[in-house]
């Protein structure tokens, strides 16, 4: 894929993303001397100082390295200085960020999901109040703008309903396994489902972090799901800049009002189709209240 990666990144790993193009198998468990061969140079000094020099998020232009190749990084579980390398899509689905197109920018969605944050309230409250962020105020105030029914995609609850009282916790999504990230996946996929009836040409737009991206996009394209991502590659000071411009205009201006119907009414999780992956959920955990601006994804 000649052209997508930026030359100090290929400098930097020169061959890995073909050497995993290559792969059939997954995981590919590497240490960092092997990837020194096959790249045939040292790795930078910060993939040995630096957990965020694997990350997955688009924002780390390291990882385009893999995601190109339809893989993803974990160190879960591995001794120091070795990774694996998942697969998690083709290297198409994984391949360098684009702006959105026109007529993708133009599509109504039949629904949005919105991701959770970091920081939260420290006791129970409906889930739309429970956040609390700048990043977070801006994609609620977009979502309920919007007309259409939304959702918060939750690392320790799934697919939650704004108005579902729930209880502050401590879990990303990222912490997870692959196969729990899966999991995952699929357990928000037959909520939706169950909740939206057939997802056959529905079209879903996601306010969220790559990783609930990743964890969705294979169970909802097997439904028959359409994924819109307007957000996709912008950094986080651009996505609040995003949302201020579109405050009050943009996309609610364009929708109408969903008319009731059983089909895009919520259910309570416990009526769903979906079950939670086997095995008890964290425990909740409170967390401090803090001020600071943005918020990361958990």
């Amino acid at each position: 894929m000649p052209g997508l990666l930026g030359g100090s990144v290929t400098l930097a790993l020169p061959g890995l993303t073909t050497y995993l193009l290559d792969r059939d198998d997954s995981p590919v468990v590497l240490s960092f001397v092997q990837i020194e061969a096959i790249t045939g140079r040292p790795l930078p000094g910060s993939a040995r100082r630096h957990p965020a020099f694997w990350s997955n998020s688009v924002q780390n232009p390291y990882s385009r390295v893999w995601r190109e190749a339809g893989f993803a990084v974990t160190r879960r579980g591995l001794p120091a200085e070795q990774v694996a390398f998942v697969r998690v899509g083709s290297p198409s689905d994984m391949a360098e960020p684009r702006p959105p197109t026109l007529a993708a920018a133009s599509t109504v969605p039949d629904a949005l999901l919105v991701g959770c944050v970091a920081t939260k309230r420290d006791r129970p409250m409906p889930a739309k109040d429970l956040y609390a962020s700048d990043l977070f105020a801006r994609r609620r105030r977009y979502a309920e703008r919007s007309r259409r029914p939304w959702f918060i995609l939750s690392a320790l609850y799934g697919l939650v309903e704004p108005d579902r009282v729930i209880e502050p916790y401590d879990l990303a999504l990222a912490s997870l396994s692959p196969d729990q990230q899966n999991a995952w996946g699929e357990r928000v996929a037959v909520h939706l489902e169950a909740v939206m009836g057939s997802l056959q040409g529905r079209v879903l737009e996601i306010h969220a972090g790559e990783e609930y991206v990743v964890a969705l996009r294979t169970p909802l394209r097997r439904r028959g799901a359409d994924l819109s991502r307007p957000l996709q590659g912008l950094t986080l000071g651009r996505q609040l800049q995003w949302y201020d411009q579109r405050a009050g205009s943009g996309l609610a201006a364009r929708m109408t009002p969903v008319p009731w119907s059983p089909s895009n009414q919520p259910v309570s999780p416990t009526s769903a189709r979906g079950q939670p992956p086997a095995g008890p959920p964290p425990r909740p955990r409170n967390s401090r209240r803090s001020t600071r601006r943005g918020g990361r994804p958990p």
